[in-house]
Parts: C-alpha cells; structure tokens; sequence
C-alpha cells in the first residue's frame, strides 16, 4: 500500500486508475465467468449425450480416444458453476451453493486418488447411475490419476476464490495454475500423439475432453482475481505488464502449433526429420525475431509517449512556478500596498495600529520601554483653501519625506490621515522621545516650502504599566496633541502621566 497525497492507496485502485488496464481486467473478469459456464455446459453435454442417448462418439470426441467418465464429468459441471457464480458479489446462500458445487471436483478427484493410493478398483460410474437405461460405461470407471489430480487442484482452486485474504489467492493460483497445466500437457500428448503426456502408467489415459476443459477452468479461474498474486503482471500499467500482455499468449501458443504443422509436413513425407528441425529453428528465430521487435518498437513508442508528457508536465510546472512566483509577488505588492499610504509612500494607519499593538504587547509582557508622537499640520485647512488640494498634496508628500528624514532606522512613521501623522519611537523614555518629537518639529519649520512655511504640532505619550491598551495610548497622546495646539501651534506637549 503506498502514499499517494497523504491517503493510502492500494495496488489494485492504482492499476484500475488507467484505462486501458481497468477494461483489460474487466475483460478477464468476463472471461471468468465465461469459461465457468463453458465448462459446466460442455461436461453437461457430454454427460447428458452418452447418459440419455448413449452416443459414443461425442463423450470421446475422436474415434478411439478415451473416453470422459460420468464423474468427471460432474466435477467439471460442479467446478465450471462455482466459478460462475462467485464472479459476482455472493449471498449466503449463493455462496454456500456455490461452495457444494466447488466441492463435488474436489471429492471426484480426491476419492479417486485414495483409491489409487490404496489400490482400489471402485466402480464410481456404476454406483451413481446404476438404473441408467441406454449409457454404457467402463467397466473400472475411475477418473485418470492426471484427471483426478487435476480436478483436484481445480476444486480446490474455486473454493479458495472467495477468501479476500492475500495468501489464500496466491495458493489459489497456483492450484489452478497446476490444473491448467495437467490439462496443457495432456492436449500436448494427443497433438503430438505422445501417449506419455496424457496417462500415467497403469492408471490409464486422460481423455482429449478433460484436458480441454482442465484448461480452460484453470485459466477461467487464473482470471478471476487479475490484480493479485502472479497473474498481477499481466495486469501492470508499466513496460512489464504490457510486455507480458504482447510475449506470453504467443510464447505459449505459437511453438506448440508450429511443431504441429512440422510435425505433420514430416508425417506427409514433405521432408525429412532433420529438414524439419532446421525449419522449426529457422520459423522460432523469425517468429521470435519478430515479437520482440514488435514489442521493443511498442514499448519505445511508449517511452516516447512518457518522454513527451514529462516534458509537457515539467513545461507545466515551470509554468505553474513562474506564475507561483509572479502571484507571491503579487500578493507581496498588494500586502505592501495595504500598509503604505498612496500619497506619502510612508505607512498608513492599518500599519501603524498593527506596530503600535505589537509594540505594546512586547512592553508588557518584557518590560520595554516605547513612545509615541502625533502630530497635525498646523492650519492645513486653511493651506488647502488658500493654495488648492494639489498643493495641499505636495506638501503632505513633502512632511512625510522630512519626517523619513529625522527618523531612526527603527523608528516607524505613518499617515494616520488627512493632515495628521504619528511615529513610534521603540527603545525610547519620555525625555528621549520629547528630544526627538523637537527634532522632527524643527525640521519640518526649517524646511523652505513654496508658498508659505508650514509647521506642526506634536503631543508625546511614552507606554507605562498603567497604560491598559493601546487604544488608550492614542487618546493620550491626542490629548497631547489638543493641549499642543491650544499653546499656539509649533510646539511639542508631553502627555500627563497615568
């Protein structure tokens, strides 16, 4: 299970993220279920056509072959609906159906390998129809030891399916993988006529209708659960599933059917077995040649593929950090924007009630010392009237500048509004403050202005312990301020303290 976002995410959710992949194991899901269905109506027909009409040559497919035994038969048709039915999501009472029928493979196979083991000859067909009217059966009507064995591996395959825990498919998986591959082998014995691959000495020879179907519910059941175990391979969004998807199918497929056609060209008498070697070789290295570079030229174009969605993601990215970066810078000029007076360039009241409380917070809880300085333009009312607004603006501009002039580095100064300012004098005791509040006075009267000199008036207020909040600090020092003005204007007050 890995992190994707900070959730969890399984395998399986990751494979079935990708298109492609999620309709490839829908398709082997469906393919599943068919192959059960197939498998129990194929064993039925076969079981149904020698047990009500007695016909021969269809419960052995080919002249002379073996034939399929009635219980094999009914532990396909068990085994071949169990599947089916545990495709979907199973009620209790499907499932305890399904379970019995997944059972019946097993007992088939199992009763028949105990009577092996101990050397029993137990005519099974004869008990289970002993009133069948037209069938004829064998005498011994044991399974083969490889159909048994396989049967076995099936049924107990199916009953696994539907255990959600890891282990319990990965032996399922096996177990059908081994059916599929007794029934491979047994189709192998009869394409090639090797009489080795489809019997056991002694036990007797697997007939071709059990080796198809041994098959086919060993990869019907190999299909079931597409996202676990070994058969997850197939399923791999990567370069190794889709290699695996394109190699494997022909890998198994393709040798055995040419061999065959080799086989039957020497039969024939087209060439001899030496001539036909060299031809299998030859046919293997081109068949083969050509598969892999099918498959190198798909998986190059693939990489090509993921070569271009890197760059078109890393394209995206750098994108995505320049337009990132050019909106923190934004958000920078806006936030500066908010705290900066348009007019002087210095900061505006937000900026100066934001200091003046961190400041206060700091001398309360440290002890410090700080001050702080309003001041008003004097008669700026009547400048405006006299001179107009846009003169009234330049010489707003012009105090800001001087005070930016006679401050200290850690000094802030600030447009409270219209014609008034304040700064805060960090680090600073009243007789400090009350020097610098004089400083900023008699720079602002000394400086030569355009059309008639301008002055301010200036009232002090330093914090102390009896100061209950900042709010209380302005009042203060506005009351300074007041008392300033009332003095004649041009001067400097010190608050009355609390």
């Amino acid at each position: 299970m890995k992190k994707e976002g900070g959730l969890a995410v399984s395998r399986p959710a990751r494979i079935m993220a990708y298109p492609d992949t999620a309709t490839f194991v829908r398709d082997l899901r469906r393919l599943s279920s068919f192959a059960g269905l197939l498998t129990a109506l194929a064993a039925a027909s076969l079981l149904l056509s020698n047990w009500l009409a007695g016909i021969d040559a269809i419960r052995r497919v080919l002249p002379g072959y073996v034939s399929m035994k009635a219980n094999t038969a009914i532990g396909f048709i068990g085994g071949g609906l169990a599947l089916s039915m545990l495709q979907r999501p199973a009620d209790g009472l499907r499932w305890l159906l399904a379970t019995v029928l997944a059972s019946l493979p097993i007992l088939v196979g199992g009763a028949a390998l105990v009577f092996y083991a101990f050397a029993t000859r137990w005519n099974i067909d004869g008990e289970l129809f002993a009133e069948m009217p037209l069938g004829q059966f064998d005498p011994a009507s044991l399974p083969a030891f490889n159909s048994a064995l396989g049967l076995l591996f099936c049924g107990l395959a199916v009953l696994m399916l539907d255990h959600l825990v890891r282990g319990w498919r990965l032996k399922m998986q096996w177990f059908a993988l081994a059916g599929a591959l007794l029934g491979f082998v047994g189709l192998l014995g009869y394409a090639y006529d090797v009489q080795s691959f489809d019997r056991v000495d002694v036990y007797g020879s697997m007939s071709l209708p059990t080796t198809m179907l041994l098959l086919v519910l060993g990869l019907g059941i190999l299909s079931a659960h597409p996202l676990v175990g070994f058969v997850s391979v197939l399923t791999a969004p990567g370069a190794g599933g889709h290699l695996a998807r394109r190699l494997l199918p022909a890998v198994i497929v393709l040798p055995p059917i040419m061999g065959l056609a080799l086989l039957i060209g020497r039969r024939v008498g087209y060439y001899e077995a030496t001539f036909g070697l060299v031809i299998m070789v030859m046919t293997n290295i081109v068949v083969f040649a050509v598969l892999a570079w099918w498959s190198s030229r798909s998986l190059e174009r693939s990489w090509a593929r993921q070569r271009r969605a890197e760059e078109a993601l890393r394209r995206s990215n750098t994108l995505l950090e320049t337009r990132t970066e050019e909106l923190a810078r934004a958000n920078e000029s806006l936030h500066r924007l908010s705290l900066t007076d348009a007019l002087t360039g210095i900061c505006n009241r937000r900026c100066f009630e934001t200091s003046l409380e961190t400041l206060f917070k700091q001398a309360k809880r440290y002890g410090t010392e700080f001050s702080l300085l309003i001041m008003d333009v004097d008669r700026f009312k009547r400048y405006n009237d006299d001179f107009g607004h846009p003169q009234g603006d330049i010489a707003l501009r012009e105090v800001g500048r001087v005070l930016r002039a006679h401050a200290r580095e850690s000094d802030f100064v600030a447009r409270m509004g219209g014609e008034e300012f304040g700064v805060l004098l960090p680090r600073t005791a009243s007789d400090g403050a009350m020097i610098l509040a004089e400083r900023f006075r008699q720079g602002i009267e000394a400086t030569v202005w355009p059309n008639r000199p301008i002055t301010v008036s200036i009232g002090v207020v330093t914090f102390n312990a009896g100061v209950a909040s900042p709010e209380l600090l302005l009042k203060l020092a506005d009351e300074a301020l007041y008392r300033a003005k009332d003095n004649g204007r041009n001067c400097v007050v010190r608050a009355e303290s609390h």
